[in-house]
């Protein structure tokens, strides 16, 4: 069961905040962006990890990473100045967006392509690890499956400590998978 909500019972952190300025990542060599779900995911992860005792330090950040500033602005003005609901509306009924329910076609689903690079840090100590998960079309055709390996995950190994976990999610990186 994912509950919504998600900040901490000591009150809203630093660490908490929404992720809304890009940077550069000297690490990976690409710009650290805000993505679009963060404030959806990050809320469902944080409550679901307070339920299973992970911790009060437990945190989680969602972002993107992108190959070029232009691209993070991009990022940055969306999550500051998010297209009004009577916009979308105009471009759904011009037909510039999907009618609700109706998401990408199945030949747009099959040339779309997703990769989360997820990173945990423990807390004191300069242990990370990281892991890469890539797949198909996410919004449709692998969501069932992530939401599903996250419970087994969630269910199965409950954490033992606190730690930080970051979320990247990559587009339009060049090498990578490209943007459709």
């Amino acid at each position: 069961m994912l509950v919504q909500g998600g900040i901490p019972a000591g009150g809203e952190r630093d660490e908490d905040a929404f992720l809304t300025k890009s940077s550069f990542d000297t690490t990976v060599g690409l710009w650290r962006a805000p993505f679009g779900m963060e404030k959806i995911n990050a809320r469902v992860v944080r409550k679901s990890a307070g339920c299973l005792n992970y911790g009060a330090a437990f945190n989680f950040q969602e972002l993107s990473l992108v190959p070029d500033e232009k691209s993070a602005k991009k990022h940055e003005k969306t999550a500051l100045h998010p297209t009004p609901p009577e916009v979308v509306q105009k471009m759904i009924d011009a037909g510039r967006l999907p009618k609700p329910g109706m998401g990408p076609t199945p030949e747009l689903r099959a040339k779309t392509r997703f990769l989360s690079v997820l990173v945990a840090e423990a807390d004191g100590s300069d242990v990370t690890s990281t892991v890469a998960i890539s797949g198909g079309e996410a919004g449709y055709e692998d969501t069932a499956k992530m939401v599903v390996e996250a419970a087994l995950a969630l269910a199965s190994f409950p954490a033992q400590s606190s730690c930080t976990v970051h979320r990247a999610t990559v587009g339009g990186v060049p090498g990578l998978y490209p943007s459709v």
